[in-house]
């Protein structure tokens, strides 16, 4: 009479397979059916094993200095960056659409964020920690290079980070309206006043600037507030490498150096 033993799978702890055993105590050869079954539940357990460990850490503590190599992100930012959000934010919800245009990013922008793809989605994905912390960043490079949607995708993820988008605006727009204080007597410094409290502010067209001594205080004061809050900050504009020296001036250099940096979006161009 043949008899059966049963004894542990060294490929799957606690998976149990069946051998039969001759009655001299020589085994058998095992059913081809039985191998095939215990590499599944092999499989199958390795994979459990793996998807239990794959939860989000502890939070961390106060991160460190952007400056440093890589800000440590909470949490909530380590999510954003898995795999699982990766997919879960090619969706857009109608009211991530309203709360973004209303608050002034390019419907055009905002209506590409979940076809955006490339090099742009790489560099965004890469830097979203300073975005979610206090980077202050520079994005330079010719028209077409996708520079406004990263800007627009940033604030998408703040979203559904569960914080605020923030606000976005030309350089034309902050001027004319510092302009339209001036001709007016209108309070300047009130006008100023939600673009330097605005939890994160992005400012487009840079090189639409006249550069004049006026314009750029005006663009010092807002930066250095904001980098005095540590609110993040993003500056956009059609402008080669190294002309940021003489578009930005050396303080706001010297603070994105310090916070964030300045990205030359070297990549094609998304328009062809």
């Amino acid at each position: 009479m043949t008899t059966t033993t049963t004894a542990p799978s060294p490929a799957a702890p606690g998976v149990h397979s069946v051998h039969p055993v001759h009655p001299t105590g020589r085994p058998l050869e095992p059913d081809p059916l039985s191998n095939l079954l215990a590499g599944i539940l092999s499989r199958t357990h390795a994979l459990q094993s793996r998807a239990g460990s794959c939860g989000p850490g502890p939070a961390s503590s106060s991160p460190a200095s952007p400056a440093a190599a890589g800000i440590t992100p909470s949490t909530r930012t380590q999510a954003l960056t898995s795999n699982q959000t990766q997919t879960s934010t090619q969706t857009q919800t109608p009211d991530h659409t309203a709360r973004l245009t209303a608050n002034g990013w390019p419907p055009r922008a905002v209506h590409t964020l979940p076809r955006m793809t490339g090099p742009a989605l790489v560099k965004a994905r890469e830097i979203l920690p300073l975005i979610l912390h206090d980077g202050i960043l520079i994005l330079l490079g010719s028209t077409g290079r996708g520079k406004t949607v990263m800007a627009a995708w940033w604030a998408w993820q703040r979203l559904l980070a569960g914080r605020s988008c923030g606000r976005f605006l030309t350089a034309y727009q902050l001027f004319a309206r510092m302009k339209q204080c001036w001709t007016r007597g209108e309070d300047a410094d009130a006008a100023l006043r939600g673009w330097r409290t605005t939890p994160f502010l992005a400012i487009d067209e840079l090189q639409t600037r006249a550069g004049s001594d006026w314009e750029n205080s005006v663009l010092d004061e807002l930066i250095n507030a904001r980098y005095a809050a540590r609110l993040p900050t993003v500056l956009l504009g059609n402008l080669e490498p190294g002309s940021e020296h003489e578009a930005l001036g050396p303080r706001i250099l010297d603070r994105a150096r310090e916070c964030g940096g300045v990205i030359h979006c070297g990549w094609g161009s998304y328009r062809g």
